[in-house]
């Protein structure tokens, strides 16, 4: 009704289209931004409550997302009414997030979330695109391997000039995050390269890759000292 309707919403949509075309996949379909869209308006709140209050309105894609839920929702239905059937649900949540105290619990939770939700609100989604998330401790051994394997079969650290890094099915960024968190312990001179240059990672689905955008940009910032981490 908002495509057809709401005279602010075109443009806004359109605009975002532009974003997820430049970031993510030039010849994504207006089909799966409007699925996103949706997918955001239901996580939200919990999306609030896991990053630092004020980080996502300092993402790109984030303040577009805020935009384009503004306009749709200005004309059509209030987001906390619509969703007010569900509180219960959220405050779960909230509450169980509020316990957590380091990065693996933050990244472990971040997972589940999204597992969850993904099997329940679209589960042939969820089958065909194999969204089963690496458990912290597998994701950790797998990483500190890599490390290993690269100072002794070759003789360089993480972070080091001329050492690449890319996942290409990346989720929500476990491996990536991991790996930069490493980076920065290893060779801290050699940090912002690493991240600027080096890393590299993949996500073919939308709200994944947004979540996983959050998530790396918001550990660089927080590693390099810019403000304050999860």
């Amino acid at each position: 009704a908002a495509h057809r309707e709401n005279r602010r919403f075109p443009d806004a949509f359109n605009t975002f289209m532009d974003v997820c075309k430049a970031s993510l996949n030039p010849n994504i379909s207006p089909a799966a931004v409007d699925e996103m869209l949706i997918q955001h308006m239901l996580t939200a709140r919990l999306i609030a409550k896991i990053f630092t209050e004020g980080f996502t309105q300092r993402n790109a894609i984030a303040a577009e997302i805020e935009t384009v839920i503004g306009a749709l929702t200005s004309a059509h239905f209030n987001p906390k009414d619509f969703l007010g059937a569900l509180d219960r649900f959220y405050t779960a949540i909230e509450d169980a997030a509020e316990k957590l105290a380091d990065y693996a619990e933050k990244q472990t939770f971040i997972n589940t979330v999204y597992e969850r939700f993904f099997q329940g609100y679209s589960v042939k989604v969820a089958d065909t695109h194999g969204i089963v998330y690496t458990p912290q401790p597998i994701v950790d051994f797998m990483c500190a391997a890599v490390e290993e394997v690269l100072l002794t079969e070759f003789g360089k650290k993480l972070g080091d000039a001329g050492v690449y890094i890319i996942d290409p099915c990346t989720g929500t960024r476990n491996f990536a995050v991991n790996l930069l968190r490493r980076a920065h312990e290893r060779n801290p001179r050699g940090f912002d390269r690493f991240y600027r240059e080096q890393l590299f990672a993949n996500e073919v689905m939308l709200m994944p890759y947004y979540i996983a955008s959050l998530n790396i940009e918001h550990e660089y910032f927080a590693l390099a000292g810019k403000y304050e981490p999860f």
